[in-house]
């Protein structure tokens, strides 16, 4: 059997059991909404306990399966896989590629096909999700009843502005609950939520459908992934509010001016159907601000302005400019004085791979820049996101940081830790570094104007200012209000040594002290409570 007649079946009853409450959202996504529901629709938890029920001794020291990239599950399946720490191994669906990829991995290979056209794992699997969606039901509706205001957040996964939030919702009486569909994201964030909960988007979905109690989802979009709040509205009841937290906007990063410039490079990154994605996503993000309960921006006030087609005061009052403020529970103090001013990176670098193209990511990657600094005489060393990939994939993702690390002594190349601790750690640097070399990149100036990155608040928590890009306006105008650091035009990248030696490091970090006290979620988060509550009524 080439694709798992098991999972169409499954997604077909379940989906099939979904009642349509919202024709609008439906007519955004139009005939893609099976698709894409089926990226999100393989519960990672109910295959691992059907593996192991299946052929424990087999499968309990984590053999290579090999995937059908032709199913349309592929994706969710490979997810889930390696959510377990399966490797996975994608064939094209013809023999002969499968038989090559056995002799590449002799004996540990074991056709992933084979195991869920079983019937016997079939059984298995849907026992197991049937009392996974029980448990679901039960947990959240539990949750839900609460005798406090609660709020779901919602995503692929949540991540580290939806962490702070939570903090501070908790101090201030709310009970929060982090609903993720990567159940690789739980356990990072415990002790964040008062329950974290893993489920797949169509289990969720058929909760929410029934669920007909007040109840406030605060979900998390992304780039790419703009489908999921859409479909989450087609299903959900009149009751349930949900208010759309917009990151990195379609629109802003990669506008369509620039996608006739750079097909190829966009299918090597997203995939051969990138383009009609692409379109769809405008469509998702169209809807969500002028139709959804509620927005939420991830920038500055003027964030919403480019993406509004009709303005009134309704629309208004539906929208709120929130970025990911400083938290008070994470604040030190960087007294250290470094007789060699030490530079530090904290965020995500993009993989150094193939499908992630120069002209896409380049910027972001930061090879360039940091290759300049260090043959220049500056010490830097970076924290990388610890989300994006395990430190053991290092040396295969990041060769050029790695080889760079051992040859100088001015750098180093480390995975980075939640907020609580990588804050204490860089708090004995100089400067956190948000400059990029964005030649030979295309992004949208929109994306640069409006964000105001999460890793700003990491360097005033750590105690640090800032060298930032002046492309960055929303971060340069908190910089300069401030003067909590420097601000690097195009032309200055060469000149950042000089520019380091002589500022005032002493001074900016006394400013930074006070500006956080100032900006600190704790002291605004009424903004966002008493959204929730607008929304809500």
């Amino acid at each position: 059997m080439r694709t798992s007649k098991l999972f169409d079946d499954v997604f077909s009853v379940s989906h099939a059991a979904l009642e349509l409450k919202n024709v609008m959202a439906q007519r955004v996504l139009a005939d893609r909404v099976p698709d894409f529901l089926k990226e999100e629709s393989i519960n990672a938890h109910a295959i691992q306990l059907s593996l192991q029920a299946y052929d424990p001794e087999r499968l309990k020291h984590k053999a290579r399966l090999l995937v059908n990239s032709a199913s349309e599950f592929c994706a969710g399946l490979t997810s889930a896989l390696s959510a377990h720490g399966y490797e996975v191994i994608k064939s094209d669906g013809n023999s002969d590629s499968e038989a090559s990829a056995g002799d590449k991995c002799h004996s540990d290979l074991i056709v992933a096909d084979q195991i869920f056209s079983n019937q016997r794992f079939g059984e298995f699997y849907l026992g197991f999700l049937a009392e996974h969606r029980r448990d679901l039901t039960e947990k959240l509706t539990g949750c839900i009843a609460a005798d406090r205001p609660v709020v779901v957040f919602t995503a692929k996964k949540v991540y580290f502005n939806q962490l702070r939030m939570s903090k501070v919702l908790r101090d201030k009486g709310y009970r929060t609950i982090a609903l993720v569909f990567d159940c690789s994201m739980a356990q990072h964030q415990a002790g964040f939520f008062d329950e974290v909960i893993y489920t797949d988007l169509l289990s969720f979905l058929l909760f929410l459908n029934k669920f007909d109690e007040d109840v406030l989802l605060h979900t998390q979009g992304w780039l790419f992934r703009y489908h999921i709040p859409v479909i989450i509205d087609m299903y959900k009841s009149t009751r349930c509010k949900q208010i759309i937290e917009m990151m990195d906007s379609q629109s802003f990063y990669l506008p369509e001016s620039l996608f006739s410039k750079f097909p190829n490079s966009l299918k090597q990154a997203w995939g051969d159907n990138v383009l009609e994605n692409h379109a769809v996503q405008l469509a998702c993000e169209y809807y969500i601000v002028h139709h959804s309960d509620g927005v939420i921006f991830n920038g500055d006030e003027t964030y919403r302005e480019p993406l509004v087609k009709r303005d009134s005061q309704g629309l208004r009052d539906k929208h709120l400019a929130f970025p990911a403020l400083p938290l008070k529970d994470f604040f030190y103090i960087s007294n250290q004085s470094n007789q060699q001013k030490r530079l530090v990176f904290v965020g995500g670098i993009p993989p150094l791979t193939n499908n992630r193209p120069h002209e896409l990511f380049g910027d972001s990657q930061l090879l360039n820049l940091v290759k300049s600094l260090i043959d220049s005489g500056c010490y830097l060393d970076i924290y990388n996101n610890p989300l994006l990939a395990p430190e053991s994939e290092y040396k295969r993702l990041y060769p050029d940081y790695m080889d760079m690390a051992k040859s100088s002594d001015r750098f180093n190349f480390y995975a980075g830790d939640m907020p609580q601790y990588i804050n204490q750690i860089i708090s004995a640097y100089d400067i956190g570094l948000m400059v990029y070399d964005f030649c030979g990149t295309y992004a949208g100036d929109l994306h640069f104007k409006h964000l105001i990155p999460t890793k700003l608040f990491n360097y005033l928590e750590a105690g640090l200012p800032v060298l930032v890009s002046e492309r960055f306006s929303a971060v340069c105008n908190i910089v300069k209000e401030y003067d909590i650091g420097v601000i690097i035009g195009p032309d200055e990248l060469d000149l950042i040594p000089e520019i380091v030696a002589v500022t005032d490091i002493a001074r900016l970090k006394k400013n930074v002290v006070a500006a956080r006290e100032e900006l600190q979620m704790h002291n605004n988060i009424d903004r966002l409570t008493g959204f929730y509550q607008q929304v809500m009524a």
